[in-house]
């Protein structure tokens, strides 16, 4: 007698890869006759090719078991706050493996059952296994939707692959800003098949959209399980799945060694297979100076659990709100051979005082996609802002938003305020 486990859409494999917000729920189903003594389904969860949760469930009425393996698989949901060393990942000039991006799941279905009431039960452990990936996610797309995450699989064709993100395929970014772009570097097939070499190009080019200079072509550079840098993404385990590459200009310079032209007015990124073929979508960075505004660059973390960016290039002000805690102290020496005081002496003194940082930022023109795209940010749970090559965790305080719509090409401005997460003192 074994036990098998489906989808629970009664299909009978799980997706190659799922998205960590939708149930992920599994059916198992023994096969009759049932034992009478002692029956328990069992499902082993595996994270990364590691055992980290075996679940023992009683059959339902239909003698089945309904398992929701998501909420424990969530609780390996990593940070990707660094690259090495204790640096951003935002300002790594390498490309890095994300840990937090995508996870490598086996659902194992068993069961025990003894043969009498006075018996003690006997195991089965692997009966059946469904294996899939998981995007670690950190919002729901939406409820009760299955999102397609097709467009975001390496497949080796010519089909242009999406990178993990929502973002328009033109971005705006300074000289001085940093940031990455993940993408899923295999098939997801069981064992995934990965690229084992990637073709980094970027071309320069003017203000009337001419190129400069020579195309630069890098080959990127990983670390791997924390192992030194090497040469190629070199697959080594199943979990090294997803990736981050230098994108905004402050990484370009530092991964090509090329200083940035200063007539250039935008790049564009391609992304090569060790097939020579550029599969990725191409990614162009629109360069601007600050002008009559500092700029405000954003970071966070995406519903695909991956890094993006954006930059608040209007005005923006900042609030302190300070706090103090306060004590009376009675003045004069009262522990002396005779009573004085002086004039400097104070009853009320601050023991602890502390603020808190409040910026309030205004967005340049934006179209409908963008409003769609930054919803995102507002619904993330990890923010961070870019002061000089470091960033700072912060709290998005706005509690709602208007979705604004073009109407007869008219475009709109996005504001919101946020707070630093850690306070003044």
């Amino acid at each position: 007698m074994a036990t098998t486990i489906n989808e629970a859409s009664g299909v009978a494999d799980f997706d190659k890869i799922t998205a960590l917000q939708e149930p992920l729920v599994g059916v198992l189903l023994a096969s009759s006759p049932i034992p009478v003594y002692k029956f328990r389904y069992i499902l082993q969860i595996y994270v990364n090719n590691a055992a980290q949760a075996k679940i023992k469930q009683q059959k339902n009425p239909l003698s089945r078991a309904i398992i929701d393996a998501g909420r424990i698989i969530r609780s390996f949901e990593l940070p990707k706050y660094e690259q090495s060393a204790g640096n951003p990942i935002h300002n790594a000039n390498v490309a890095v493996q994300g840990t937090g991006i995508v996870k490598y799941i086996e659902l194992k279905a068993g069961q025990e059952s003894a043969t009498s009431a006075t018996s003690n039960p006997t195991q089965s452990l692997a009966d059946d296994t469904q294996t899939f990936y998981c995007l670690m996610g950190k919002w729901q797309f939406k409820d009760g939707v299955k999102p397609d995450l097709t467009p975001y699989i390496y497949q080796d064709n010519t089909d242009k692959i999406k990178y993990l993100t929502s973002a328009p395929l033109t971005v705006k970014a300074r000289l001085e800003d940093y940031g990455m772009i993940a993408f899923m570097n295999a098939d997801l097939e069981s064992p995934a098949s990965p690229i084992d070499t990637l073709t980094y190009e970027i071309t320069f080019f003017d203000s009337a959209g001419v190129q400069i200079g020579l195309i630069i072509y890098k080959e990127v550079v990983a670390h791997l399980s924390g192992s030194t840098p090497v040469d190629a993404l070199a697959y080594a385990d199943e979990d090294n799945v997803g990736y981050y590459l230098p994108f905004a200009p402050a990484n370009i310079e530092a991964i090509t060694g090329v200083t940035i032209p200063s007539n250039a007015a935008s790049y564009t990124l391609l992304l090569y297979d060790d097939g020579g073929q550029a599969v990725w979508e191409t990614k162009t960075v629109e360069l601007y100076e600050d002008c009559k505004y500092t700029t405000t660059r954003l970071g966070w973390s995406n519903e695909f659990n991956a890094w993006d960016y954006f930059n608040f290039e209007l005005a923006h002000t900042e609030t302190i709100n300070i706090s103090r805690k306060k004590l009376t102290k009675p003045f004069g020496s009262w522990g002396a051979a005779y009573f004085e005081y002086q004039n400097h002496e104070r009853g009320e003194s601050i023991y602890d005082i502390s603020g808190e940082q409040q910026f309030t930022v205004t967005s340049n023109w934006l179209n409908d996609a963008d409003f769609i795209w930054l919803k995102s940010m507002l619904m993330s749970k990890d923010v961070q802002v870019q002061d000089g090559n470091k960033w700072f965790g912060i709290v998005i305080t706005d509690s709602s938003f208007e979705l604004k719509q073009d109407i007869k090409g008219q475009l709109n401005n996005l504001t919101l305020t946020y707070k630093m997460a850690n306070k003044l003192r």
